[in-house]
């Protein structure tokens, strides 16, 4: 079984199997809730039928290919990607006066939330032997998210929140975009896993309040913002949502990352959105504490590490939640992380899935007395600093590399 990463490099191999030279690219537009993509690579499906001796089907269609990446989002490859440039950014037109949102349970402020999301539609599943029997809709992880608004859960103390914004690993943009629609669809961006997970429903709700709010706020500090209609929830969103908040009862929406990946660039957009939780929203960033699929090991148990997984994983924690950094050094150690961390690029051969972080880290820092404005618009992160976290999930490694480390900053 082979996964794929985007610069072609090999994951995982199991009996011999070549790896692919190149990863493929993914060419099938977002589907609609109910509704599998087709004519995807069944690698993971290969995967779980090996552990699990079922039958994997392979689809023969040679039209379809190349295969899409397992779990990677369609890649843009007629448009740049240039880096972002604050100073050039036009200035938004001015807009009307947008609604207010609705205030949360007691009128508390929300948290700012990094969480580990997994792999793909895991927690839906029901592997017992395969490479998910520890990340499995049984699994301690999955009721930890089932647990976050009730008694002695994660959230628990901050209450319902007015509203949620994701930010998700999965969707990358020139510029800041965010999901504007009434009632969202489901994006099935997960590839070779079991029918009955593109078959999963939430209904969930957008909330063109929010929109309209972090429209505001990204004008007041120059940002640009788009908004985009037709696009679905991602896994990064819908998997841990779903869990937390079954009865879809909360509003929600989705901001992209930027495709630059920049520390910087995504800290400055959480500083921007730090009022959100004065008012009740609950700001989540979505994607993992370690993601190298080529460090996947099958064979491995539980607690079982690498040495470049568990050395960046010590330096995050001692980042994050050791009461004697400063705070100042605490925010410059999330920006210069590929510097400063140990295993930096062993952790994250590409940074996506650690770049949600960023933004949470900007959310919850706490600026100086009209230093907030300026760090936006001169574009670094000025003299702020990011209170310590509190580590709300470690159950060690799973597969030899993956952290699902989760934390909160309140």
């Amino acid at each position: 079984v082979i996964f794929n990463t985007p610069n072609g490099q090999r994951n995982a191999e199991l009996d011999g199997v070549k790896p692919r030279r190149q990863a493929q690219r993914c060419s099938v537009a977002p589907k609609r809730s109910g509704s599998r993509p087709k004519g995807l690579g069944l690698r993971v499906s290969a995967c779980l039928a090996a552990c699990n001796d079922a039958d994997p089907n392979p689809n023969p269609n040679p039209k379809r290919e190349p295969e899409p990446e397992p779990g990677r989002e369609p890649p843009r490859v007629d448009e740049p990607k240039p880096k972002l440039k604050p100073k050039a950014w036009p200035k938004p037109e001015p807009r009307p006066e947008p609604p207010s949102l609705a205030d949360g349970d007691a009128g508390l402020a929300a948290a700012a939330l990094f969480v580990s999301h997994g792999g793909g539609p895991c927690f839906f599943m029901d592997d017992t032997r395969g490479p998910f029997r520890d990340m499995n809709k049984d699994s301690d992880t999955a009721q930890w998210f089932r647990d976050w608004f009730s008694a002695g859960g994660a959230l628990k103390a901050y209450g319902k929140p007015s509203a949620i914004l994701v930010i998700s690993a999965h969707w990358e943009e020139d510029v800041p975009t965010i999901i504007d629609r009434e009632d969202h669809e489901l994006y099935y961006d997960y590839y070779g896993f079991p029918d009955a997970t593109y078959e999963l429903e939430w209904p969930a709700k957008g909330s063109p309040p929010l929109v309209s709010r972090v429209e505001e706020l990204l004008e007041t500090h120059e940002l640009p913002l788009k908004k985009e209609k037709k696009r679905g929830l991602d896994h990064g969103v819908f998997i841990p949502l779903k869990l937390a908040l079954p009865d879809a009862d909360v509003p929600v929406t989705q901001l992209s990352l930027l495709s630059s990946l920049s520390a910087e660039e995504h800290v400055r957009l959480g500083l921007a959105l730090r009022p959100l939780r004065d008012e009740g929203v609950l700001i989540i960033g979505s994607g993992q504490a370690t993601h190298d699929l080529r460090g996947m090991d099958l064979a491995a148990r539980p607690g079982d590490a690498a040495g470049p997984y568990a050395a960046f994983v010590e330096w995050l924690d001692a980042t994050l939640i050791n009461p004697e950094v400063s705070d100042e050094d605490r925010l410059a150690a999330i920006v210069e992380w590929e510097k400063r961390a140990p295993g930096a690029r062993d952790a994250h051969p590409r940074e996506e899935h650690l770049a949600p972080l960023f933004v949470i880290a900007g959310a919850a820092a706490a600026p100086r007395e009209g230093e907030l404005e300026g760090a936006c618009r001169e574009g670094g992160v000025g003299d702020d600093s990011m209170p310590e976290a509190k580590k709300v999930w470690d159950i060690g490694f799973l597969l030899g590399s993956m952290s699902l480390n989760s934390y909160l900053f309140p």
